[in-house]
């Protein structure tokens, strides 16, 4: 636990101010808890694994950073975690909803609790932690809110239809809450991932074929690395974006601009192999 007077105050794009941010104990969470603390961030990690969300907090530069377990997806957990962070800092100025799930299973062969479970983590988790950071502590002064979506909110992938649905209603949800936080002084916007290299994504990159089926799948030619997700997530939360609200951003290398017919061509296998980017 921090007390008011240890926010970091030391140069950045982000110094003297605290972020919040879910999903922090591995991939594209910790490195935007990472990135932010690096540039003068206070920063509160939020995990369902408290170990995980310590051994990265223990790791950040500067102070007045705090890992807290949280499981998103309860409305009541939200609540006492967000009065929580209120109590512990003077203010939050950015809020990061990366906690996210994925499932694995065609429409008629997913599970009623599985269709439950990825839609309150990935949608009713973002609103809920939106819902309450906005109602306590960054209400005071305003901020910034990042929803982090996928190219899967944009697009559709074969056997993914609670993920599908849940990163697509990410996108509506940022553009309404961008609407009814603005008079707080809250900009609310969304960045898309494509496949990048974390914990849940690295089985494929065993797969040569997977690999090389890349260079044609994404104009740039590979997966993005989570630090390339937290750059665009830094530019959003920082004072640099003070205009942008509503947005939807991808950070994709390019994939969904581009369209293949050719039945043995990247596209179509790294559309069949998933795409993954939490």
């Amino acid at each position: 636990m921090v007390d008011k007077t240890s926010t970091s105050d030391g140069g950045g794009l982000l110094a003297g101010k605290v972020a919040v941010v879910t999903g922090a104990g591995g991939g594209i969470g910790a490195a935007m808890a990472t990135r932010f603390a690096q540039e003068g961030a206070s920063v509160a990690l939020l995990d369902r694994n408290l170990d995980a969300a310590q051994a990265v907090c223990d790791g950040l530069a500067g102070d007045g950073h705090t890992a807290r377990e949280i499981d998103v997806s309860d409305a009541e957990a939200v609540r006492a975690t967000m009065k929580g962070i209120g109590d512990a800092y003077p203010s939050v100025h950015a809020l990061v909803n990366c906690a996210g799930i994925r499932e694995i299973s065609g429409p008629f062969e997913i599970s009623d609790d599985e269709w439950d479970r990825v839609i309150g983590v990935n949608l009713s988790g973002s609103f809920f932690c939106a819902r309450e950071i906005a109602r306590g502590p960054m209400g005071k002064e305003g901020g910034s809110i990042v929803n982090i979506s996928s190219v899967a909110g944009v697009s559709g992938f074969l056997k993914r239809p609670a993920y599908v649905s849940s990163k697509t209603g990410i996108v509506g949800l940022t553009r309404s809450l961008a609407n009814d936080f603005g008079a707080l002084g809250i900009r609310v916007n969304t960045i898309c991932p494509g496949l990048t290299r974390s914990p849940m994504t690295d089985g494929y990159f065993s797969d040569e074929a997977f690999v090389k089926s890349l260079e044609s799948a994404i104009p740039l030619g590979r997966a993005a690395r989570a630090e390339e997700i937290a750059g665009a997530a830094l530019f959003l939360v920082s004072d640099l974006a003070s205009y942008v609200s509503g947005a939807t951003l991808s950070v994709d290398g390019g994939v969904t601009v581009r369209t293949t017919f050719d039945a043995g061509g990247g596209g179509d296998a790294f559309n069949s192999s998933g795409n993954a980017t939490l």
